[in-house]
């Protein structure tokens, strides 16, 4: 065993004993002080799994969460299985509980349990957590294939509610911004303007648009015909940008110089705003344009149901500021897959109604 993992153990153990004695009181207990002497298990463990097994409630309990920790310390993962599993299940946002179910899970030899709470671990993580980087290596063990990947670039994962299907999209006739609001993200000030455009129908004709793009974006939605049969999302076209969740305007470039961009909606009703930039098609044969348009606006599909960035060129979801106009599948890799299926099955920060 080496330093870091005996200092932790340490540290589970002083923690069982105090809480096992009953010397965790609302009068003795200095939680500054603990957290800043627990920094190792903080690490391991996470802030809001420490704090759970830091309950005031019952010596019992956390002494039975301590010893779950332990037996996981130890590589007792089949021991360990069935109480993680129930932690996971009573509290599902917490990440660290989801890795832990993962390892105990991948230990006890129940694939498929292991492979999604992991996914779900890098799906609801931000690329650098340790949380992370730890989840992507036990999954290239359990399936090299699979290269998950974050959804929740600024630390907020977000979905559509069930109750929000079919999801209503309008597409606009090759119209969009002002060039000072055009291929970028937008405040909430300025979507305030953004919708004040589209109800007063005060948008722009964008160069290089073509009647066929219209058709190009409808048909970029049944890419995702698995998530449509599986009954995880849907979606319908309506006429006018006022009953839309979702509009779909045009812009010249973006900011980021990738092929579209995704706005979620800031306040409730406010619908999503997505652009597809026609400079990377413009001067290319009609054929050839039709497919890097439903491409890109694929991708932006992708965004519009909470899918991150990929940066494996396989996955349709690839982006990268790297390698600006560079693009990824035509369809939903297994990959893409695999995060939907784990972002459509956990709780997450925002769910759109």
């Amino acid at each position: 065993m080496n330093n870091r993992s005996k200092a932790i153990g340490n540290e589970i153990n002083e923690l069982e004993d105090a809480l096992t004695n009953k010397r965790f009181t609302f009068e003795s207990f200095n939680l500054r002080t603990f957290l800043q002497k627990s920094r190792g298990l903080r690490k391991t463990l996470g802030l809001v799994a420490l704090l759970s097994i830091m309950s005031f409630c019952s010596p019992n309990a956390a002494h039975s969460q301590g010893a779950v920790f332990k037996q996981i310390q130890a590589g007792q993962f089949k021991a360990a299985y069935p109480q993680i599993k129930a932690m996971a299940q009573a509290n599902p946002r917490e990440m660290s509980y989801q890795y832990y179910l993962g390892i105990c899970a991948k230990g006890a030899g129940d694939k498929a349990t292991a492979e999604l709470a992991l996914t779900k671990v890098v799906a609801g993580t931000v690329a650098s957590s340790p949380y992370s980087a730890n989840a992507v290596q036990a999954l290239n063990q359990l399936n090299p294939a699979l290269k998950p990947y974050s959804c929740a670039p600024d630390g907020k994962t977000r979905r559509w509610s069930p109750k929000a299907m079919p999801l209503k999209v309008f597409i606009a006739d090759g119209v969009g911004l002002n060039t000072n609001l055009a291929g970028r993200d937008l405040a909430s000030t300025e979507m305030v303007q953004v919708i004040n455009f589209l109800n007063s129908n005060s948008l722009k004709q964008i160069p290089g648009y073509r009647p066929h793009f219209k058709r190009a974006i409808a048909d970029a939605m049944q890419v995702f015909d698995w998530a449509i049969k599986s009954k995880l999302v849907n979606f319908a076209l309506v006429g006018n940008a006022r009953s839309a969740d979702a509009v779909v305007l045009f812009c010249e470039q973006t900011q980021e110089g990738v092929n579209g961009v995704t706005v979620y909606p800031l306040e409730r009703g406010q619908p999503c705003l997505i652009q597809i930039a026609l400079s990377p098609v413009n001067g290319l044969p009609d054929a050839e344009a039709f497919r890097l348009v439903k491409q890109a606006a694929a991708v932006q599909i992708g965004h519009l149901l909470g899918l991150g960035r990929s940066q494996n060129q396989s996955d349709l979801m690839f982006e990268s500021t790297q390698l600006p106009g560079g693009r990824g599948a035509e369809k939903p890799s297994p990959n893409d897959l695999a995060m939907l299926r784990a972002l459509y099955s956990m709780p997450c920060d925002i769910v759109i109604k």
